[in-house]
């Protein structure tokens, strides 16, 4: 336990650790592009948005299957949390390619 001085640099240092894998990340998803997201599905997202992005994406998409339109089985958990779009709102999309205004900023360049 320390003073409030402590605890604000302790908190700083690893909120900048994690920006700097959220960049590095970033970074590395704009030259690297697996074989699940080369689909129509995902073609607006590819090098706009982090591969941890797109990985919660691709889960939300499994997730759609059993979830479909029901908000209430959906939980809207990653909407919440994350600012990308949950099962729900990617059934009731209709969006042939996701767009990437249903990302939040943070997830973008």
């Amino acid at each position: 336990m320390g003073d409030i001085c402590f605890c604000w640099d302790s908190v700083n240092k690893m909120i900048i650790l994690q920006h700097n894998t959220i960049k590095a990340s970033f970074e590395k998803s704009l030259n690297v592009v697996s074989h699940s997201f080369n689909v129509t599905t995902y073609k607006k997202l590819v090098g706009f948005i982090s591969k941890y992005a797109l990985q919660y994406i691709v889960e939300e998409m499994n997730r759609l299957k059993w979830v479909g339109f029901d908000k209430e089985q959906c939980g809207c958990t990653l909407r919440s949390t994350h600012g990308l779009p949950c099962a729900c709102e990617l059934a009731s999309s209709g969006f042939r390619s996701i767009p990437l205004q249903l990302m939040h900023i943070s997830w973008t360049d």
